[in-house]
């Protein structure tokens, strides 16, 4: 089973943090991956990432040609993708080593039409000592009992989320109204996709607590 890992990235400020979620992904356990790297209009950007990165194999690097937003930018990534799944993470987002080899074994097992897992923050700063853990949902991070192992659920958060390529591509990919663009904090696209999935195949995201994401959480988040 091949899988298709999307990474998309649009500025400077965060390309330190964008090559560890690459590097990230290099390094699984799980032989059989193509690594998308999509970077949301900005060419300088881009020149960095292909120098970096444009001479790896089973590495594909895109630029579009505007910034569209998350949502956007991995249905632009999506478009180049050649694998039986779909997996996205963010470019602040370090996967652990087995995190495709977790996924896969779902989809494996079972017959999963989408699987994601846990996502775990990892506080820039140190966490407030105001902040529950009730709200680490409003971060992108799991509260607390979020879901059972291999239980089905209605989305995972949108830094540890699959699909089957034809699944997501029924769906038609992430509306692109829905998402970060730039600096509007429109969030919840894996919420909106999972829930058109529900509406047109009857299922759900199963969830597997072995498939452990990790994500950075900076300060201005908690503000």
């Amino acid at each position: 089973m091949k899988v298709s890992v999307i990474v998309n990235t649009y500025a400077n400020e965060r390309y330190d943090d964008f090559c560890k979620a690459v590097e990230a992904v290099l390094e699984q356990t799980y032989d059989d991956i193509e690594l998308i790297l999509v970077v949301d209009g900005n060419k300088a950007v881009y020149a960095r990432v292909v120098e970096d990165f444009g001479d790896i194999d089973d590495v594909t690097t895109h630029c579009t040609e505007e910034n569209r937003g998350n949502s956007g930018a991995r249905n632009a990534g999506a478009e180049l993708a050649t694998g039986d799944v779909i997996a996205v993470t963010d470019d602040d987002a370090v996967p652990e080593p087995d995190w495709i080899e977790e996924l896969v074994r779902v989809y494996e097992t079972t017959d999963a039409i989408a699987a994601g897992g846990p996502v775990v923050p990892d506080w820039v700063d140190g966490k407030p000592p105001y902040f529950p853990d009730e709200f680490l949902l409003l971060v992108g991070c799991n509260q607390p009992e979020f879901g059972e192992h291999m239980e089905e659920v209605r989305n995972t958060y949108g830094c540890n989320i699959s699909f089957k390529r034809e699944v997501f591509e029924e769906l038609s990919g992430f509306r692109e109204h829905v998402g970060r663009i730039a600096d509007k904090p429109i969030q919840g696209h894996e919420s909106e996709i999972a829930i058109r999935m529900r509406e047109r195949f009857n299922r759900g995201v199963i969830y597997t607590t072995d498939a452990v994401v990790n994500h950075k959480v900076y300060s201005y988040r908690t503000e």
